[in-house]
């Protein structure tokens, strides 16, 4: 069984691509590319299902990750309501997609990484992501590996945010994510999302509006630990936005 690492949240294949901005730090610069769509954004009284496409990229895969949060802006609401949900516990007893309803299935993606980035024979990684509705306030992000037998379950809970954004989707990684087999860490290089869901008249994502500059924003915050010695810094910050049109 090979080594492992899993980057857990939101985020994405490209639809329309939207404005990017990296933020540098010690450990190197962070880069997230996000897009809605359609970009034609709706009204609070009108809410339109969107699409959301994410891509983080991490500037320093020698850093461990173990914690992803991911901000959403005030235009952009995140509702379970009228959804189907999969049991949390059977999916993290059994790890296999068929324990969910089809319908709780809220969008995939794939993730990059290196394992044993603190060993002398480092090596790539790559996992496929699916993403399943675990109640009100949690989405669950089921990470298999690509041509092998790691799996395991990163969850999100849904937080309240402020400033210019509404919610954010604190993402944890898993222990077996983080270090496989123990004292053998991984490092994040990146993750690519798509989420989206529409059943009848509800929709897990809706744009309500769109700002003055016609772009929406977007942030992503990465934490790292120990691996084993200490991060060059604890986290890293990347902003971005996707353009909008009223």
């Amino acid at each position: 069984m090979q080594k492992t690492l899993v980057a857990a949240a939101a985020t994405l294949t490209a639809l329309s691509v939207g404005s990017v901005a990296i933020a540098q730090t010690e450990t190197g610069a962070a880069q997230i590319t996000v897009s809605v769509s359609p970009s034609d954004v709706s009204t609070a009284k009108k809410p339109k299902p969107t699409k959301l496409t994410r891509e983080v990229r991490n500037g320093d895969s020698s850093q461990t990750a173990n914690r992803i949060r991911i901000y959403l802006p005030k235009q952009l609401k995140v509702s379970a309501k009228g959804l189907k949900a999969c049991s949390q516990t059977k999916l993290e007893q059994n790890l296999d997609p068929a324990v969910c309803p089809s319908a709780s299935k809220l969008g995939t993606g794939t993730a990059q990484a290196i394992a044993g980035v603190n060993t002398s024979n480092p090596s790539p990684l790559g996992f496929n992501l699916s993403a399943y509705l675990l109640s009100a306030k949690k989405i669950g992000f089921l990470i298999k590996q690509q041509g092998g037998e790691i799996a395991t379950l990163s969850v999100g809970t849904l937080k309240s945010a402020s400033g210019p954004y509404r919610q954010m989707l604190d993402v944890n990684i898993p222990q077996l994510a983080r270090e496989y087999p123990p004292g053998s860490f991984n490092g994040l290089v990146g993750l690519k999302t798509t989420l989206y869901k529409k059943v009848g008249s509800r929709s897990l994502l809706t744009s309500t509006g769109c700002t003055s500059q016609r772009t929406l924003p977007f942030k992503t915050i990465i934490s790292f630990q120990a691996n084993p010695n200490p991060p060059k810094a604890a986290t890293v910050e990347a902003l971005g936005t996707a353009d909008c049109r009223k």
